[in-house]
């Protein structure tokens, strides 16, 4: 498991800031997030990214436009389609805009996209054993 050196370090890296720009003890009531755009406002590179949380007002087509317009304006590079560092780290920012409902789909998704055949029928013949 990483310490939070670790984590800091690779956050850093991620968005492109200075290193041990997130060393500093967050303020009281101050979340991460806050911390790292504040950092980026000061060394002149961290836009504000848009949050998706999944409600009812919100769509997800505009919450993609909003975000690709931002991330592009960070001047982090996107890289090529299909692939390579790049199209990683914006996925790990894109990971940080999501909230609440938005968060918990992404995490199902996940397990169901990348459950093993084998362990998925496994666990569904524990379920009807299960009285």
């Amino acid at each position: 498991m990483a310490n939070i050196g670790q984590i800091n370090r690779a956050l850093e890296n991620l968005f492109g800031l200075p290193p041990n720009a997130l060393d500093a003890a967050l303020g009281v009531g101050q979340i991460i997030r806050e911390r790292i755009e504040a950092v980026g406002a000061e060394t002149g590179g961290i836009v504000s990214m848009p949050i998706f949380s999944r409600t009812e007002n919100e769509d997800v087509n505009d919450w993609v436009r909003q975000f690709d317009v931002a991330y592009t304006a960070s001047g982090k590079p996107e890289g090529p389609v299909g692939g390579g560092v790049c199209r990683q780290r914006k996925a790990n920012v894109a990971i940080t805009c999501l909230k609440g409902a938005a968060l918990q789909s992404l995490k199902v998704e996940l397990v169901a996209r990348f459950t093993r055949d084998d362990l998925r029928r496994r666990k569904m013949i524990e379920l009807t054993r299960v009285k």
